[in-house]
């Protein structure tokens, strides 16, 4: 004998009666089958509203928003007991709550195998713009899963928050892409380089400036010694100073030769620059110097 309406009301009250004493005593999961098993006999949105709740309490928040969602786009007749209109009110205001637990993963794969690998998370394929933009998860313990051909399974478990973020996973399928760097190329037309004439100038200058001193502690020290001398005879304390002025004047001859060497390469580099054009300048070095010649 089918039921009418009356009796039908009356069987779902009697089962949302039985789910709410599960409600409170927190057994989310009896609840949430009994609140369902109600509002399959007489649909009401305070059942629904439990239904969403119940999800939420057991962490499923993705399952508790779609829920309020879809309590929220019920149409509520006029003469509907005010119990469901403020059903949609509380939906309302909970779900903004929701939406705040919801956290997700970002997954960046990387790898020769990358572009033909599958991605599982918690068994469940998901899809590959995973790794563009974030996908939404429950909270609590995952495993994702990578595979490809040819390459090793990646396995990796990790958390989510109870909250609004995003986790990053950086993994690599396959081997991992090798850097290519370029080698140094001078672009044409694109202007000489200076660079190298400026490092020849550099060790130049310095090797003249170290002359230089080194020269003229020397100078000084020979005038200290020759003062003291007489008659062609000198102080015989005085002789390790003149063996060390003997060694400063060999250490300022070379540094002279190193910065004439410096200051004439530089020159050569800024005649014939790399990636420059063809130079009529002409750089001849000789015995008594260096003679730097134009052709017009």
């Amino acid at each position: 004998m089918a039921q009418g309406p009356d009796d039908l009301k009356r069987e779902a009250r009697r089962l949302g009666e039985a789910a709410l004493q599960l409600y409170e005593q927190e057994r989310w999961q009896q609840a949430y089958d009994k609140f369902t098993e109600a509002d399959r006999v007489f649909h009401a949105p305070t059942l629904v509203l439990y239904r969403a709740r119940s999800m939420a309490n057991m962490g499923q928040v993705i399952e508790a928003r779609e829920l309020y969602r879809l309590l929220l786009r019920e149409a509520v007749q006029p003469k509907a007991p005010p119990q469901f209109r403020e059903a949609k009110d509380v939906a309302f205001r909970e779900l903004e709550a929701i939406d705040k637990r919801i956290p997700a993963v970002l997954i960046r794969l990387q790898g020769t195998a990358a572009a033909r690998a599958t991605i599982r998370v918690d068994g469940e394929i998901v899809s590959r713009k995973a790794a563009i933009a974030p996908v939404e998860l429950n909270p609590g313990p995952h495993q994702i899963r990578v595979t490809a051909d040819g390459a090793e399974d990646i396995v990796e478990d990790f958390e989510l928050p109870d909250a609004d973020a995003v986790v990053e996973l950086d993994l690599v399928i396959g081997r991992a892409a090798e850097a290519v760097v370029p080698p140094a190329a001078i672009s044409p037309g694109t202007g000489p380089t200076y660079v190298p004439a400026a490092i020849a100038f550099s060790v130049g200058g310095a090797g003249l400036v170290a002359g230089a001193v080194t020269g003229a502690l020397v100078l000084s020290s020979s005038s200290d010694i020759k003062s003291r001398c007489r008659d062609g005879h000198c102080l015989p304390e005085d002789e390790s100073k003149g063996d060390d002025a003997t060694v400063m004047a060999h250490v300022s001859t070379a540094s002279f030769v190193l910065g004439g060497v410096g200051v004439i390469a530089g020159l050569a580099l800024v005649i014939w620059a790399p990636g420059g054009e063809d130079s009529n300048a002409r750089l001849s070095v000789g015995p008594t110097g260096a003679t730097l010649g134009m052709r017009f």
